[in-house]
């Protein structure tokens, strides 16, 4: 609870921030590392990307949050957003260490996969798995899409939607499922194969 707001959300031990979450305004989001293209890591940062997704669930205008906030000395991210407060809205943020790029999407299934980890080859092929899991799907559940997370390209540990290349490998998969009362979270450790249900009534 922050300021009798109800937030849902993986806590990141070391910046105290989140990568994705819920809040009671009827807001979902993930963070993404990385913009629209790969970029060179600095040494430091003035404030960690897990920060401004807390201040984009808490904030009560999305649209005001962007315009006011300084996003300087931020590494670069892509924010994925969906607000339902009146209208739903699916909004992609993205920060290029430049400027803040903010668009309306098309509420439709869609794929992101983040910059500094996939090249466009890598990103094609993961669309093209997409493609084929929406057409065969065309009413995917909740279900559909966690096997759909857990399975796709099993064995490919470069491209594959479970990653492992030694130092860099998927440590989690995490989904969030909307309905009319309430979110759930369910949270899925592979390293540890605990599996964690939380609920946030809206």
């Amino acid at each position: 609870t922050h300021e009798e707001l109800e937030l849902l959300y993986p806590k990141d031990k070391v910046a105290g921030g989140t990568w994705v979450g819920a809040s009671s305004k009827k807001r979902i989001l993930t963070l993404m590392n990385g913009g629209f293209v790969a970029h060179k890591r600095k040494e430091s940062y003035r404030l960690s990307r897990g920060v401004v997704v807390l201040e984009l669930l808490k904030t009560d205008s999305v649209k005001k949050f962007v315009s006011a906030f300084d996003f300087h000395g931020i590494e670069p991210f892509t924010v994925v957003l969906l607000d339902w407060a009146n209208k739903p809205e699916l909004l992609q943020l993205v920060w290029d260490e430049e400027k803040l790029h903010m668009k309306s999407l098309p509420l439709k299934p869609q794929i992101w996969s983040s910059s500094p980890l996939y090249t466009k080859e890598m990103h094609a092929v993961r669309e093209g798995w997409f493609d084929v899991f929406n057409k065969n799907n065309k009413r995917a559940r909740a279900s559909d899409l966690w096997e759909f997370h857990h399975e796709t390209g099993e064995g490919d540990k470069e491209v594959g939607l479970i990653i492992d290349r030694g130092i860099v490998r998927t440590k989690s998969i995490t989904q969030l499922v909307v309905s009319p009362q309430a979110v759930e979270s369910v949270y899925h450790d592979l390293e540890s194969g605990k599996t964690q249900a939380n609920i946030l009534a809206i």
